[in-house]
Order: structure tokens, then sequence, then C-alpha cells
């Protein structure tokens, strides 16, 4: 027996050529070492202690385990060392080769030849899981790395992940990462919350496109201090990203795939959220504009198939580096995920403009822009922020293959209300009316008395010409910027059949009765009769106009006299 963790393994003693023995030391196999020590190598053939092979009865230590193939199990480093005692033509090889073979006569009367050696090889009853756990599980207390330790404690504690309740409820991370471990470790009571928490970590993340949970581990580098407090902050809200991936209401939400590059870009962070996002929003930009041309975005995807990918993981990562900036990482990232799901519920409700979205639809950028916009609002926050859709509807259109070019280019442009987010060059029929498509391939149908509604609510002559509300000082000086409606604006509310509002947008804009901030937007409130109309303007877009119906958040109150 191992420990009372692991079950038995039977294995029989054999005599195998040294050839037939197969170490390795790159994580693939039967073996999760990472690194090749080869001082402790050295120091084996160097100092050679027979009695450390030989007369270590049962479990794993002493004569090496391996499969029916040669592969090692267990004792990857000492079969190394046997190897190199048996080949090498130094004196201390040839001492430690006399003294393995006087071992060998004494443990179990074989007299070896020169390239002999003896191991425990396993009987063919053994699963390849199970000689994976029981590779792994060899590893207990013998890890070099911390994704070494990762592997070796996922071993030891897989069966239990399996029966964690769906959703572990904790009032503090503390008490999560409690709570995982009493699940896990049904040994330790609970006492011991690292290691558990550690293997349900490496559990949850799969292997990304750059790197694994066990690579980005090892990539923290950096002093002591610097890189405890990223892998605690990650450890320590395994059971926070569990509940989020195992929450029924969010089955498109999948974060799995880039949680380990999403580490290894929170280990890459700089020194301030600030350069983190503005070298991200640089990256994005940068690629959606190559991506405006279809042939330049095709050689893009040849030299990188995976790069919407990787920025996905990266913004994922940034967003998390944040919290490993406060006081307390573990404690700040558990309240954030923690609020995640009221936040995205509340985030997808109806409103005037838009239909919503349900639960079951929220994917990986809706989260992504709930964790980038926590925080100060900054320009850098906001904008990083709104190329999250656009890199979704990339995506999109680069996976559908039935995707038109004038779709693509469309993801590449959009700024939610211009004109550049229709997917065709809008025709008219019927004399006067409009038929444009939206970029989720849905037709509809602008009509003559709608844009003549438009035009006279804002004293324009065409549609072509552009609507800039005439506020206060105060308010433009606190706004920062023009505010504009364009053409788009109207097919934006097209789009989602509220065009029974256009004639409060006006009013509500150039005579609010109060205005509020609320994270990357302000938002105007009138009270028009008995209803109350609000009207929001993103703070980072030139031209930007939706009327939302549920009451905002906010931080800020601009008053306004």
């Amino acid at each position: 027996m191992l420990n009372d963790e692991t079950a038995p393994f039977e294995a029989e003693f054999a005599v195998v050529k040294l050839s037939d023995i197969k170490p390795n030391f790159d994580n693939s196999n039967t073996q999760g070492r990472l690194i090749k020590q080869e001082s402790a190598i050295a120091n084996i053939v160097n100092d050679f202690k027979p009695e450390l092979i030989f007369y270590q009865e049962g479990g794993v230590n002493g004569v090496p385990i391996i499969t029916r193939d040669g592969k090692v199990v267990s004792r990857n480093h000492r079969s190394e060392a046997l190897r190199q005692i048996f080949n090498a033509q130094t004196h201390n090889a040839e001492t430690a080769q006399q003294k393995y073979k006087q071992g060998a006569k004494e443990f179990l009367g074989v007299a070896l030849e020169n390239d002999e050696i003896i191991v425990r090889r396993l009987k063919e009853n053994m699963s390849d899981k199970q000689i994976l756990q029981l590779a792994f599980s060899s590893n207990i207390g013998r890890e070099s790395t911390m994704g070494e330790k990762a592997l070796s404690t996922l071993s030891l504690y897989r069966q239990n992940i399996a029966t964690l309740p769906k959703a572990l409820s904790s009032e503090n991370v503390n008490g999560l990462k409690s709570l995982v471990s009493q699940h896990i470790d049904k040994q330790g009571n609970g006492l011991n919350t690292f290691e558990p928490n550690l293997a349900l970590l490496t559990g949850l993340a799969r292997n990304g496109k750059n790197s694994n949970i066990l690579q980005s581990l090892d990539s923290i580098k950096g002093n002591s201090e610097y890189k405890n407090k990223i892998i605690n902050m990650y450890v320590d809200n395994a059971g926070s990203f569990y509940n989020l991936a195992n929450n029924p209401s969010f089955k498109n939400l999948e974060f799995r795939d880039i949680l380990s590059d999403a580490m290894y870009y929170t280990a890459k962070q700089n020194p301030t959220r600030e350069v983190d996002y503005t070298h991200l929003i640089s990256d994005i930009e940068s690629f959606l504009n190559i991506a405006k041309d279809k042939e330049a975005l095709k050689n893009a995807l040849v030299l990188d198939s995976n790069k919407i990918e990787n920025l996905t993981a990266q913004a994922f990562g940034v967003a998390l580096a944040k919290f490993s900036r406060q006081e307390n990482p573990s404690s700040a990232l558990y309240e954030c995920l923690k609020e995640a799901p009221k936040a995205l519920e509340l985030a997808t409700q109806p409103t005037f403009f838009t239909q919503g979205k349900a639960l079951s639809e929220v994917d990986i950028y809706d989260f992504l822009e709930y964790l980038i916009n926590q925080g100060q609002v900054t320009q850098s926050q906001s904008a990083l922020s709104q190329l999250m859709p656009r890199l979704r509807e990339l995506r999109e259109s680069i996976a559908n293959p039935q995707s038109s070019v004038s779709k693509v280019e469309s993801s590449i442009e959009a700024k939610v209300i211009e004109t550049d987010t229709l997917e065709s060059t809008p025709q008219k029929v019927d004399s006067s009316d409009i038929i444009f498509t939206d970029t989720k391939g849905k037709e509809h149908t602008l009509t003559k008395e709608v844009q003549q509604q438009w035009c006279e609510t804002f004293n324009l002559k065409s549609l072509d010409e552009s609507y800039i509300p005439q506020l206060s000082q105060e308010l433009q000086e606190a706004i920062g910027k023009e505010i504009k409606l364009t053409k788009g604006s109207l097919y934006k509310i097209i789009e989602k059949g509220r065009e029974q509002y256009i004639p409060q947008i006006k009013e509500t804009l150039e005579k609010p009765q109060i205005v509020l901030q609320d994270e990357s937007e302000f938002i105007f409130a009138k009270q028009i009769k008995d209803d109350l109309y609000l009207t929001s303007i993103g703070k980072d877009f030139d031209t930007h106009i939706t009327i939302i119906s549920n009451s905002p958040k906010t931080d800020k109150t601009i008053q306004i006299s």
C-alpha cells in the first residue's frame, strides 16, 4: 500500500536488459516529471547506496517499477542513474556498479550481467488509469516543481474530487478552501487546505492552447512572496472556479480551456493594470486591423491559428492580475467570483432596446467584461471591455465557414451602434423602405415612416446626417467628448424593435433631470408623464446610444440644475 488513499498494486521482480527501461522527464507516458535533476542523478552515481534500492519492502521506494513495455512508473531518477552507472567509464560509476551487483546477489541471489538490472514489473491486470495514478502518487513528497506537485496531488485526490457536491457554499475564501479540503482530503479532515485545493484547480484547468496547468505553475517567476501570492490566489479560489464551472444556469460559460493560459498571463503581468490593459488593447486592435483584409486574416491565422483564443486567455489573465495587486488577493478574487452569477444575470436582463440574453447564452466574453470592469473606471478599462464583443463576433465569424466576408468585416468594425455593424449594404424596396441584415443574419425593415420620424425628431435633412445633442457645459466636461447619433444608431434601434421610443430620446438627452455615471457609461434620466426614461451613452464610443429599462447601479451622481 502507498497510503490509505491509494489502492495496492501488484508487481513481480524481473531481470531486464538496461536498454529495456525507459525513464523520461518530459511529462509524457507514465511520468509527471518536468525537470531532469542532474545533481540528484550524479549524487546517486557518486555515492551509491544499495540499501536505498534493495531491502525496501513494498511501496514505491527501492527497486524501480516499470510497465510491461519498459516505461518507468516509479524511481525515474534512480533508473536514469542506473543507466549511467552501467554505461559510464568513471571510477565512481564502476564502484557503484560493483555495489549494485553485490546488492542484487545478496537480496535476490541473482548474478547480473553488465547490461542487466532488477526491476519490479507491473502485472497485466492494471489499467492505464491505475498506472498513471500510481506513477503520480509515487512523486508525492518528492516533487521538484509546483507543476509536479499539482500532478501528484491530483492523482492522490482525483477519486474524491469526483464526489464533490455541485455547489460549495461559504462565507469567505478561508471557509471555501477549508470546505474543499474537508470533502477531498478524507484523512486530513480539512487541516491541509493547500494540496486538496491545488488538486481541484489542476483538475479544473484543461490543457490550454499554449500551456497546461503544470507549465503555467512553473512559469511563475520572481521572489517567493510574489510566487506565493499568485499561486495562492488561484489555488485558494479553486472552489470559486468550480462553482462557476458547475453552475447550471450558465451552460455556455466555458473558461476551463483557457484557465491554465490565464494563469500564465497573470504571472507575466506588468507593474500596473493600466499597462496590462493598454498593451492588450494594442494587440487586439492590431489583430482586428489585420483581419479587415480577408487574405491578411487568412495568413495571420496560418501563422497563429489560435490567435483569438490566445487574446481571450490573455484578457482573462490580465483581468485576474488586478486582484493579485490587492492587499488580500485571494479574498478579493473570491468576492468577485462569488458575485459573478448575480452580476451576469443583471447584465443580461431585457432593456428598452435589447431583448436581453438567456442565462444559458452567457459566454466567456460576458464573463470577461464583468471581470475587466471591476475596480476604478478608466479609459483603458472601458476600451478593453468594449473589445470583448468584437472578439466574440470575429471568433464566431471565423468558426462558421458559412459566414460571408462582409459579416467577418462587420465583426471587426463593430462599435455597437455604427452602420459598420451591418452585414450588407442597405437596399431600398417599396419606394423608400430599407432592408438590412444584422450581424446574426436576421433581416430587418426600416420603414419610411420611421425614417421620417427620426429625421423630424432630430431635425435632420437625411439619415446620413448625425444628431449632436445640446448638452450643458458641466455635462460636456464630465463626458469629455462629443455625442453623436448616426444612422447606425437608428439601425440598432430597429434591430431591437424599440422604434416607439424615438420621440423620448432627444428630450431625455437634452433635458435630463439627473445624470448618473455607471462604470463605463453616463445614464440620462427623465420623467415624461408617468414613465421614467433612461438613455445611456458609452463614454468611449464616438457614437453610442442605447435605451435601458433597468435601474442602473451608480457610484457617482452628477446633479443637473
